[in-house]
C-alpha cells in the first residue's frame, strides 16, 4: 500500500495530466483559445468549461476531471482507515502548514478531508492528539 506522499504525488501528476489551463487576463485566455485550437466563436466557446479561480477545461474532459477528483477522495478515504497511515498523514500535513506557528487545526483538518463525524470519534481524537505531540516534539528539536 502506498504512504500518503506517495499518493500525494500520484495525485497530483494525474491531475496535472488533465488539460486544465488558467487565464487571469484576456491575453492568457486568448493563448488558450489558441493551444485548443479554439476561437471565440459561440460553438467554440461552448466547448470550454470554466472550473473557478481562473480554470478551464475542455468540456469533453470534463468526465475525466470529476472522475479522478472523486477517485482521489475514495483513495484518501480508504487510506485514513489505516491508524498508522492516518498518524503520519496528520504529522505530515502539520509539518507541511507549520503548525507550530499556527495551531491552525482546521487547516489540517479541511487537507485531509476529515468529516464531523470522523473530527468527533473518540479514535480519531486519540490519534490527532498523538500525532500532535509527536509533531510537536520533534519541531521544538529544530524550533
Amino acid at each position: 500500500m502506498e504512504n500518503y506522499e506517495e499518493m500525494k504525488k500520484r495525485h497530483e501528476e494525474e491531475i496535472n495530466a488533465i488539460d486544465i489551463h488558467f487565464a487571469f487576463s484576456n491575453e492568457q485566455f486568448d493563448e488558450i483559445l489558441k493551444n485548443w485550437n479554439l476561437t471565440k466563436d459561440k460553438e467554440d466557446l461552448k466547448k470550454i468549461v470554466s472550473i473557478g479561480s481562473g480554470g478551464f477545461i475542455q468540456r469533453k474532459d470534463l468526465p475525466l476531471l470529476h472522475e479522478t477528483i472523486s477517485r482521489h477522495k475514495k483513495e484518501l478515504q480508504e487510506l485514513r482507515k489505516n491508524e498508522k497511515h492516518l498518524l503520519k498523514m496528520i504529522e505530515y500535513e502539520m509539518s507541511n502548514h507549520e503548525y507550530i506557528y499556527s495551531y491552525n487545526d482546521e487547516e489540517i483538518l479541511s487537507c485531509l478531508d476529515i468529516s464531523e463525524e470522523e473530527k468527533n470519534s473518540q479514535t480519531f481524537k486519540e490519534i490527532y492528539n498523538k500525532a500532535r505531540n509527536n509533531y510537536m516534539a520533534k519541531a521544538r528539536l529544530y524550533a
